[in-house]
């Protein structure tokens, strides 16, 4: 069997418990950019003498609504093709956030850059990804960071912890937008993403839906959209880490 390395990925959860969420902020500027939140490291070429030892590939795509990266190309590296060739070996593998539409309060097909490293240090290989820039396919409005009122919770969501991740010890992490009236009632519901598993998810989703925040001080118009991390941490040692679990 191959072993896969997986990139940690930095996700905006708070991790203290099985099925913790944090309390719904608005949709900000923050939200514009897909992003990837689970990435296979490629594995690092065989090459023969006088071939580059690093490279800095690019691959443009689509990120879908559901998270995967559609009609993938690779921006022109000459002398670099099997690095290239490493990158597209894994990229089915790949799940990304996608951009949020304030408007629709859902996410939203975008146009995406990506930049893979490939470096050695005293011969040791090392693999990062990281954003190269955004072009958006489908707009997505926002409002500024830390725009809008903070919402807290009047009946928190009732979140289980899939029975069948936790008995093979596997953490996760979800993420739900909401579309929430002036009296705080929940009117719509949409996954954002799941990972690694899609049961993370449908156990976000479960627990959203007795759930309501606090209604608005003042009187307000229309709806707002707000989004609500949820992690997924397992006690002791798990066998397959969401990278979010903070551990002393």
């Amino acid at each position: 069997m191959t072993m896969r390395t997986y990139i940690a990925v930095c996700l905006s959860v708070i991790a203290t418990g099985a099925g913790a969420q944090s309390l719904p902020r608005p949709v900000s500027a923050a939200d514009v950019a897909a992003r990837p939140v689970l990435v296979v490291a490629p594995a690092f070429p065989a090459l023969a003498p006088g071939e580059a030892t690093s490279a800095e590939i690019r691959v443009s795509g689509i990120v879908s609504g559901a998270g995967s990266l559609d009609a993938p190309e690779f921006v022109p590296a000459p002398g670099k093709e099997k690095y290239v060739q490493a990158v597209r070996q894994v990229l089915h593998l790949w799940k990304f956030r996608p951009a949020i539409s304030e408007t629709d309060c859902a996410p939203v097909a975008q146009k995406q850059t990506f930049v893979v490293w490939f470096s050695q240090d005293g011969g040791k290989p090392s693999v990062s990804v990281s954003i190269a820039k955004t072009e958006q396919s489908t707009p997505a409005t926002t409002t500024a960071v830390g725009a809008g009122p903070t919402r807290s919770w009047r009946q928190r969501p009732s979140i289980e912890f899939p029975e069948a991740a936790q008995e093979r010890g596997i953490e996760g992490a979800a993420e739900v937008a909401l579309q929430v009236n002036a009296n705080g009632e929940i009117v719509k519901s949409t996954l954002v993403y799941a990972t690694p598993l899609s049961v993370f998810g449908e156990a976000a989703m479960r627990g959203v839906r007795s759930a309501s925040l606090a209604p608005l001080a003042s009187a307000g118009s229309g709806k707002a959209c707000m989004v609500v991390p949820f992690g997924f941490c397992t006690e002791g040692i798990p066998a397959v880490p969401n990278s979010a679990c903070s551990r002393s």
